[in-house]
């Protein structure tokens, strides 16, 4: 069918283009904040990754650990293990904490605010046993305004190796 000569095929697709290529989508959102919207959300990200390293070398883990949501959903990887929900990994990581031998620094290396509630902060980071840490959180806005650690993944050099998969999920798989 050709309305005044123009393929209908045409016409469906340039409507899809004009409509995929507007503003509004959550792929959008950043651009819908002004540079210094996002730059003072970046500082709010720096100054928060500052106090968690602040608190962490105060040997202070309620502080510390009160930058990490909590929740089951949290998930922290570290190399190649997992730790998924925040009880276990508050359990964990808090006595370590504790530890006055303990010691960290951290330089930012990026910030990438994702919208006004979500942000990526990389780092790279030392401990008193190792230099070479790569950190990369994702960072939500609480509820009380503050943002939070949702998911984390560090790494090292000499990570140990990924355990082996389960024999039943190991490739290759047969094709049908």
């Amino acid at each position: 069918m050709k309305p005044h000569g123009v393929p209908l095929l045409f016409l469906y697709a340039l409507t899809l283009a004009v409509v995929g290529c507007g503003r509004g989508g959550a792929s959008d959102s950043v651009e819908a904040l002004s540079p210094t919207e996002e730059e003072a959300l970046a500082a709010e990200v720096r100054q928060m990754v500052g106090a968690l390293v602040a608190a962490m070398n105060a040997h202070d883990p309620a502080t510390a650990l009160a930058f990490y949501e909590d929740s089951p959903k949290f998930l922290y990887v570290g190399c190649t293990d997992l730790m998924a929900g925040s009880r276990l990994f508050k359990g964990i990581v808090g006595p370590f904490l504790e530890n006055p031998e303990v010691s960290f620094r951290e330089e930012i290396l990026q910030v990438r605010v994702l919208d006004v509630k979500t942000a990526i902060v990389t780092t790279r980071a030392a401990s008193h046993v190792r230099d070479g840490i790569f950190t990369t959180r994702v960072l939500v806005r609480g509820e009380d305004g503050g943002w939070r650690i949702r998911h984390e993944h560090a790494s090292w050099p000499g990570c140990k190796d990924p355990a082996p998969p389960h024999p039943g999920t190991a490739g290759p798989f047969p094709r049908p």
